[in-house]
């Protein structure tokens, strides 16, 4: 069986953009885990932080990831890849593909998103940027973003598809 294609990396790392054609080109579902969260809990991030906290809400990316029937290519949180359990998951599922993009990149394309609410303070924002890289980093591949850090999508897709063919992605 072709294992699953994780991607991840922090907010505004372009998961969503980029998931849905990586998907198409590899021939794979896609599935964004925060909306299968969303979808499951019937409020949104902002509203299961406020209401349950952050510990519930990873709690729910856990069990919605564990729920999905691949193949598939999933995007995750900025946050999942950091609960243990959901690591040891991916590494017994399939393959992780880290997106990395300076800190500068990522802070302006989500400082004015109100769905984002772990990037409302700018040193908070920062704090937790490099508190997450050393466990993004563990990803089995990493695609690193290159001045002047404006790729086309198309590019970093086709770039990936060449990385991840090279890879044996067979369980």
């Amino acid at each position: 069986m072709t294992a699953n294609i994780y991607l991840i990396g922090f907010m505004g790392a372009g998961k969503s953009t980029i998931g849905p054609t990586l998907a198409k080109a590899l021939d794979l579902v896609y599935l964004d885990l925060d909306s299968l969260v969303v979808h499951a809990a019937g409020m949104s991030i902002p509203e299961i932080f406020a209401r349950q906290g952050e510990p519930a809400f990873r709690k729910m990316e856990e069990e919605e990831l564990r729920k999905v029937e691949g193949p598939a290519l999933i995007s995750l949180g900025g946050g999942a890849f950091m609960t243990g359990g959901v690591r040891e998951y991916i590494r017994q599922t399939g393959l992780s593909i880290y997106l990395d993009w300076p800190l500068e990149v990522l802070r302006n394309r989500v400082k004015n998103d109100p769905n984002r609410p772990l990037a409302r303070d700018p040193e908070q924002f920062a704090a937790l940027f490099h508190k997450r890289l050393p466990t993004y980093r563990q990803a089995d591949l990493v695609w690193k973003s290159q001045p002047p850090h404006r790729a086309d999508p198309q590019q970093v897709v086709d770039a990936l598809v060449e990385a991840i063919r090279n890879t044996d992605t067979t369980t």
